[in-house]
């Protein structure tokens, strides 16, 4: 499934998951689409950061298109 990363400039990046990919995997992802390497990235769905890299999207209801934002740590 298809889902859109955001980032605080305002550009979006698909990316292609599926229910049992984990955060991590997401933010694997992410550094594929932005460069932003997982340790220096804050990802935020539905409100809510994402800290536990073992949650499933299935586990936090990331369907496709869904739009989840990454932030780069300073």
């Amino acid at each position: 499934m298809m889902i859109k990363l955001k980032n605080s400039q305002g550009e979006e990046f698909e990316v292609d998951i599926n229910g049992d990919d984990t955060v991590e995997r997401i933010k694997e992802r992410a550094e594929e689409q932005t460069g932003i390497p997982p340790e220096e990235q804050h990802l935020i769905f539905n409100n809510q950061r994402l800290s536990d890299d073992d949650q499933t999207c299935r586990d936090l209801n990331i369907t496709a298109g869904s739009v989840v934002h990454i932030v780069q740590r300073p």
